[in-house]
């Protein structure tokens, strides 16, 4: 026989000897109930104990889950034979739980107050806010400085290379000029030299 039937076994004999024990209890005097009582007591204690080692069975990977589902049907029922004696010997007292206390009420100042609270974080908050936006339209505006003042230096630039421009095209055109008016001279000197030597040998 394994460990859990003999536990088993060992468990229900303690539960009969408590039921013999309850009905003589139940049977004695109020002088004579006192000493059953002491030994029920001590039998209870015992039960308790073997209840909570016969838990420890439960954990076994050597069987299979039907026999850990007849396990557990066991237990239960044991340990409600075992609560009926404890219930009737060990005077409980059934707690009932008390009703979740409602949330204390705040008063009109503390309300006063926690919104003094609450507006000065938002107002921290606003103030932050509003730091960070104008370092923003800081940076923004030293940036717009740099690009006007490289569109300004780009301007003079084109400016500076325009007058160039202008000054060069002056040079090429009174060059020009000055060359067709060589050449016209060139060519009219050209011709009377012809004319001439037509004359002389003619």
């Amino acid at each position: 026989m394994s460990e859990f039937p003999k536990k088993t076994e060992k468990i229900k004999s303690l539960l009969r000897a408590l039921d013999s024990d309850s009905r003589e209890y139940d049977r004695s005097s109020e002088l004579f109930q006192k000493k059953v009582k002491a030994r029920i007591t001590k039998k209870l204690a015992e039960l308790a104990i073997e209840l909570d080692s016969l838990n420890a069975f439960l954990n076994s990977t050597m069987i299979n889950q039907t026999e850990l589902e007849k396990r557990k049907v066991t237990i239960s029922e044991l340990q409600k034979e075992y609560e009926k004696y404890d219930l009737k010997f060990n005077d409980h007292i059934v707690k009932i739980q008390s009703e979740e206390k409602p949330p204390a009420k705040t008063s009109p100042f503390e309300m006063q107050i926690q919104l003094k609270k609450d507006q000065e974080i938002m107002i921290d908050e606003l103030y932050v806010s509003s730091e960070n936006l104008h370092m923003y339209c800081d940076n923004i505006g030293e940036e717009l400085d740099v690009h006007n003042n490289l569109l300004t230096n780009f301007e003079k630039m084109i400016d500076k290379n325009a007058n160039s421009m202008e000054r060069t095209k002056a040079k090429l055109e009174a060059y020009i000029q000055q060359t067709s008016n060589s050449c016209l001279g060139c060519v009219i000197f050209g011709l009377a030299l012809i004319l001439v030597i037509l004359l002389i040998y003619f």
